[in-house]
């Protein structure tokens, strides 16, 4: 394999995408179809580079495959397809996995269709709380939610994606180091803060980056959705464009400082949302 330019690089990995052409060629000049058959996402490190920080990343696109296929089929997550080891013309290996396309992430989306309705906004946060229900249902905490990693697909379908930071329930994370941030910056939980400043053995903060972290991020994206911006710091009513005080009320309990004053379950948030977009309706 070798990196060409068609690879964008994307963090710690590169993306391809792939076509079938059965038994055609691309002529020069000649454009590729619209819409690729697979996207394949490579590992950049190389599975025999012996630093550290190479073995910590591969265990974690390890991690993240794992996982995929442990939800494949599950609604609101990516579906994985293959996975598998290439190697380049220097003889270093390195892990990939081929996907489903999607056409934008939420980013991308909510830059170019910045007239949706509150309604349709409302109908968005109702399917990402209901990817991250998808995947909490399967004992995963994602921990790196932000607007990069939610995927619309070609079926029209809002999934959850990029599983790199991924952890299992009740099972200790060993790739995970001290102090290290584990998450998006500027989406990030308290926890995260609380285990990157202090030293475990000498706090009583909590740094535990759990569900509740999930549903703490989820809050900020939501926040994004409904009005186009992140918020920072600690939010207020007068901040909140919809004049919505039931939205309101709901975001701003997924983004409290204290995990027990948030949400149980995503699944409450669920039936939440879906309340108040019947009660948008109605009125």
């Amino acid at each position: 394999m070798e990196r060409p330019p068609g690879g964008n690089k994307g963090g710690n990995s590169w993306i391809f995408y792939l076509y079938d052409l059965g038994q055609n060629e691309i002529e020069e000049g000649e454009e590729l179809p619209e819409i690729p058959d697979l996207v394949m996402k490579v590992n950049r490190f190389p599975l025999n580079d012996w630093h550290s920080i190479a073995i910590a990343r591969n265990n974690r696109f390890e991690q993240e495959i794992d996982a995929l296929f442990a939800c494949k089929g599950k609604s609101f997550i990516i579906d994985i397809f293959h996975k598998g080891v290439i190697i380049d013309s220097d003889s270093n290996k390195y892990q990939f996995y081929t996907m489903e396309y999607a056409e934008y992430d939420l980013k991308s989306y909510m830059e170019c269709k910045d007239s949706l309705t509150k309604n349709q906004r409302l109908s968005i946060c109702i399917k990402l709380a209901q990817a991250l229900e998808s995947l909490n249902s399967m004992d995963y905490y994602h921990r790196d939610i932000k607007p990069d990693n939610f995927f619309l697909t070609t079926k029209n379908e809002w999934k959850i994606g990029d599983l790199g930071l991924v952890a299992k329930r009740n099972i200790p994370n060993e790739i995970d180091k001290e102090q290290e941030y584990i998450g998006p910056k500027g989406w990030t939980s308290p926890e995260v803060m609380n285990k990157v400043l202090t030293i475990e053995q000498n706090t009583k903060f909590d740094r535990i980056i759990d569900d509740k972290s999930d549903i703490f991020q989820l809050g900020l994206v939501l926040w994004y959705v409904m009005q186009g911006n992140a918020p920072i710091g600690c939010i207020m009513e007068t901040d909140f464009l919809e004049n919505d005080h039931s939205l309101y009320i709901l975001i701003r309990t997924m983004v409290s400082y204290p995990k027990g004053l948030r949400p149980q379950s995503f699944t409450q948030i669920v039936s939440r949302l879906k309340e108040i977009a019947t009660n948008e309706l109605i009125a």
